[in-house]
């Protein structure tokens, strides 16, 4: 699809109506707490994938392939991919959900504010503009954790996502009670997905492979609600690679470690490729003074 096939319309929602919350008669004297149910980390639930999906001219998604093919999100996509993509742009919407999931509900039905007049030719197909939200909002959860976590304020998340206007604007604490009430309400209707389940495993005899049933199936916003979920209560810091050509969010150094001990702490860089990049470019600028 070209990329002027499709426009994406940005709606941006009125701080004082957004979950119909008057915010303004919130007590602002002490800063909101957040607090997580179970307080564990989630297993990665497997997201809805399609092998393709394409855009019809009026800008409606049609997936296609296996509507049964299911995997579980890369690690700290939230992080690393996710906010990297132009929710202004068809195509990047587009190649996000084909390559990581797609989304069949329409964001009403989870409970997500909306703010699209979208007349729909039929039941399970989604508007471009409808994904482009979902992910936007995905977006503005991960930026306001991050926020969070470094003291900024957490309403220019959602300014930088797209969700709020930044030319209307309250007192600071106001803002900051406002975007709080946001994400509590944008996380739970993405967490609304996951219901409590029962999983079962067992090992072929010859093989030694382990098979399991139950993992729960969920849509793309639910499996970026749960990464954000599990975010918020592992609680380490989210730092900046510190490649000058990479400047990634991560948690976790990626490309070292085995599967589930990807190091925390001592790194500043999100993953080996990175760190060896770097090393290679200081190593040329040392050899590049060394010359004159």
């Amino acid at each position: 699809m070209g990329s002027g096939t499709a426009l994406i319309v940005v709606v941006r929602f009125m701080r004082s109506t957004y979950y119909g919350v008057a915010v303004s008669q919130l007590h602002s004297a002490e800063q909101f707490r957040i607090t997580a149910w179970p307080n564990a980390p989630l297993p990665p639930p497997l997201v809805q994938r399609a092998r393709k999906v394409s855009v019809d001219p009026k800008g409606w998604l049609r997936p296609y392939g296996d509507p049964s093919t299911w995997a579980p999100l890369p690690e700290e996509l939230v992080l690393r991919q996710l906010l990297s993509v132009r929710c202004d742009n068809a195509d990047d919407v587009v190649a996000f959900t084909t390559e990581h999931g797609i989304i069949t509900q329409p964001p009403e039905d989870l409970g997500l504010p909306c703010g699209l007049d979208i007349k729909r030719p039929r039941e399970g197909i989604l508007h471009v503009n409808e994904i482009a939200l979902y992910l936007r909002h995905a977006q503005a959860m991960t930026l306001h954790w991050i926020a969070a976590l470094d003291r900024e304020p957490v309403m220019s998340a959602w300014e930088a996502a797209g969700i709020a206007d930044p030319a209307v604007g309250r007192r600071d604490e106001v803002e900051d009670d406002t975007a709080w009430v946001w994400f509590t309400g944008v996380l739970n209707a993405g967490l609304g997905g996951l219901q409590p389940y029962v999983r079962s495993w067992t090992t072929l005899p010859l093989s030694g492979e382990r098979l399991e049933y139950g993992a729960p199936r969920v849509g793309l916003f639910t499996g970026l609600a749960a990464q954000v979920f599990n975010l918020i209560v592992e609680g380490l810091p989210v730092r900046v690679c510190a490649n000058e050509t990479c400047q990634s969010r991560f948690v976790r150094q990626s490309g070292r470690s085995r599967k589930n001990q990807q190091r925390t702490t001592g790194v500043m860089f999100c993953s080996a490729a990175c760190a060896k990049a770097q090393a290679q470019r200081e190593y040329r600028r040392r050899h590049r003074s060394e010359r004159r």
